[in-house]
């Protein structure tokens, strides 16, 4: 396991793309398949249930990650910003949730917290 993370922290280091930007956008993704599989449960004894909530623990093991490498305010509010995207998006798509102009206005304002809390 600690092979596989020296790994992924070498590739991350020598990539174009900032690592603060693909470790929230990770966190992001782990989470929302969390919620993904937390709503498809049917009760707390489920194998969905378990599965989402060990996805749940990988976000914590992220979050952990990344608070020791990176500021609180900026992971936080990329994440959470990210999460807004991601969970509108899919709601729409997945589960023919309403998409109006609230959510439109919702999704657009994360993708400006993101964007003004990597420049901050």
């Amino acid at each position: 396991m600690n092979n596989v993370i020296k790994n992924v922290q070498n590739w991350m280091e020598n990539s174009i793309i900032d690592e603060l930007i693909i470790l929230v956008i990770l966190i992001a993704i782990v989470e929302s398949l969390a919620q993904n599989i937390l709503k498809k449960s049917n009760n707390s004894t489920s194998l969905n249930y378990v599965l989402g909530l060990l996805a749940y623990i990988m976000v914590g093991v992220l979050l952990h990650y990344a608070y020791h490498k990176f500021s609180l305010t900026k992971v936080n509010v990329m994440w959470s910003s990210i999460s807004i995207v991601i969970a509108t998006t899919l709601g729409y798509f997945l589960y023919d949730e309403p998409m109006n102009v609230k959510n439109m206005f919702a999704v657009l304002f994360a993708l400006l917290a993101v964007i003004s809390s990597y420049l901050a």
